[in-house]
């Protein structure tokens, strides 16, 4: 019998949390599950903690290999998976007792092939799941809302590109005929909307089932480098493709444009500290690009296509003083509020 859910797990150092994540797999409500833990190279107490839990639960399949990277560890994991559904967990977070229940009954109760929950954003030891666990005990499910793709991608209130949030339904994936982007950074956001706009329908459950863990030292990684600027380019370019080979409504189409225009934007803000560190013409791909962003139903996108297209120089400019603003503020935040949590 193939279990209702693979939960498919990447871990790579990540002895303080990997506990705390396991032990919300495996004591999830729906007991018939099935949870791939991928030790991506870990040099820690990693893959000793995933061994105990494997040792415990013959539920986990415990894979270590050399390291991969993210997206080729999901991918990995997916192809490997048994289950009716996936679902996709970082090994830092953890996930409300009831996530796997709710979001399976809304997926097969109205035959979907996606299904899309709510989050909590806690900072390091703010939030535990034993804490979570016992407030949730006996928490009534709660209703399934039924969008288009359409509908859904064109709400920023709503949607997402972090594949923790998704259900996904494996005869689905196996269609898409397009994994996560290896060896790149941001392939959530990649491959989110692809995926989401090649579905017939989204359930939309507001309950939270993901609870993300920003970590104390995140703001020192979130700076923007060589590597990250190249997979902003590789990515549009990507997106591009997907967009122009695709036979979808032309609606569908506006909104891939969005997504590649949040690439192009944070390349052409950060145009001066890499570009000459990429194989390509930053400046010439950048204005190539300029095209999506005027394709884009969002204003401020198009707003700045037509300054790629007409006033580069000045609009970099402009982004630029944008992003560090915002950038520093985020860092400010990210300090103050670490700094006041209770552990």
């Amino acid at each position: 019998m193939k279990p209702k859910v693979s939960l498919i797990i990447p871990a790579y150092n990540v002895e303080k949390y990997i506990g705390e994540c396991l032990e919300a797999a495996v004591t999830q409500t729906l007991e018939d599950i099935e949870i791939i833990i991928l030790n991506d190279g870990s040099t820690d107490k990693t893959e000793m903690i995933i061994n105990k839990y494997a040792e415990r639960d013959q539920r986990i399949v415990a894979v270590s290999h050399k390291n991969m990277g993210l997206s080729a560890t999901r991918n990995k994991g997916a192809a490997m998976a048994s289950g009716e559904y996936l679902y996709f967990y970082d090994s830092d977070d953890f996930i409300d007792p009831h996530a796997m229940e709710i979001l399976y009954e809304a997926a097969s109760t109205n035959d979907l092939s996606i299904v899309f929950g709510n989050k909590v954003v806690f900072y390091e030891n703010e939030y535990t799941y034993e804490a979570v666990q016992a407030r949730n005990t006996g928490m009534s499910k709660e209703s399934v809302k039924l969008l288009d793709p359409v509908a859904f991608i064109a709400d920023l209130a709503v949607y997402d590109v972090v594949v923790w949030r998704y259900l996904y339904r494996k005869d689905f994936w196996k269609q898409l005929m397009f994994g996560f982007a290896e060896g790149q950074v941001y392939e959530d956001s990649e491959f989110t909307p692809k995926c989401v706009l090649s579905a017939d329908c989204i359930g939309v459950v507001d309950y939270p089932i993901y609870y993300y863990r920003k970590r104390s030292q995140a703001f020192t990684m979130t700076g923007m480098n060589a590597k990250k600027l190249n997979s902003l380019v590789v990515n549009a370019d990507r997106l591009a493709e997907f967009c122009y080979s695709w036979e979808g409504s032309e609606e569908r189409k506006k909104y891939v444009n969005r997504e590649i225009g949040n690439f192009v934007i944070q390349a052409a803000a950060n145009f001066h500290l890499y570009k000459t560190m990429l194989e390509i013409d930053l400046s010439g791909w950048l204005k190539k690009r300029s095209k999506n962003l005027l394709d884009s139903p969002k204003t401020n996108h198009r707003i700045v296509g037509w300054g790629l297209s007409n006033a580069m120089g000045l609009t970099i400019f402009s982004l630029r003083l944008r992003y560090y603003f915002v950038y520093a503020h985020d860092r400010k935040m990210m300090r103050n509020r670490i700094n006041c949590v209770e552990v």
